[in-house]
């Protein structure tokens, strides 16, 4: 399987919108909604789900034709399945042949499976890399993993669009994490270590200078989310807190 790419573009359309000549290229592009706990998309993570797709129908082999029956040049455009345009016409490309729908053949007998249609619904599993430091309303490309054009080619892409839990603690922006500590009142005044808990679920040490106010924040560098395909992370913040009646 293709590395799968992330692609935040916003809103994305079920159908790929191209011109008749790009749809025989390309198919349909997809859309699929998951949803992924706030651990999966700091770390990365693999995800199988399941689809129902266009593709190609393998009794006629694409051909739309019941396999070993005849399928003559179509006579509209005489087996190039395109048709060139007048030259008083406004049209400044070739069309794609009505007749034979682009396939430059006449289907006599059709296929028992796909009734001509030359695809099939079928149920699919994909396994969907997602990839360390993706975030809520990321679109990750699974390429070639859509629907196949009713005129043949090469499948469109799979768009899987993530929503991405909270986390019960831990507050997140872009790649930097918040994270909020209760400390005493002698605690901030003595000053003290205090510690604090990190994505990767382990436990750092903080030092609270004496005369610690409410509202002071920390920064503990690189140890916040990693950027998408790169090695650098964001910073853990700490964000102090004095509770009078922890005294």
């Amino acid at each position: 399987m293709e590395e799968n790419d992330v692609d935040n573009r916003g809103d994305i359309n079920g159908e790929h919108e191209a011109d008749d000549n790009e749809e025989l290229a390309r198919g349909p592009d997809m859309r699929y909604e998951l949803t992924i706990t706030f651990e999966e998309a700091v770390f990365g993570c693999e995800k199988e789900i399941e689809l129902l797709r266009w593709e190609t129908c393998m009794h006629c082999e694409g051909s739309g034709a019941q396999p070993g029956t005849e399928t003559p040049a179509c006579l509209g455009c005489q087996g190039t399945g395109k048709i060139s345009p007048e030259p008083q016409s406004s049209y400044a490309s070739v069309i794609i042949c009505d007749q034979c729908q682009g396939a430059g053949y006449d289907i006599i007998v059709l296929c028992e499976k796909c009734r001509g249609q030359r695809r099939v619904r079928n149920h699919h599993r994909e396994l969907v890399n997602i990839p360390a430091g993706v975030g809520n309303g990321i679109n990750v490309r699974v390429t070639g993993a859509g629907d196949v054009s009713a005129r043949g080619g090469t499948p469109g892409n799979l768009y899987v669009a993530l929503t991405v839990k909270p986390h019960s603690f831990f507050k997140r922006q872009d790649t930097d994490v918040l994270y909020e500590l209760s400390i005493s009142s002698k605690q901030a005044a003595d000053g003290d270590e205090a510690k604090v808990p990190t994505l990767d679920g382990q436990t750092t040490i903080l030092k609270i200078p004496a005369g610690t106010e409410s509202n002071r924040l920390f920064r503990l560098a690189e140890m916040g989310v990693p950027v998408v395909h790169s090695s650098d992370r964001g910073d853990l913040f700490v964000l102090v807190k004095v509770s009078e009646d922890n005294s």
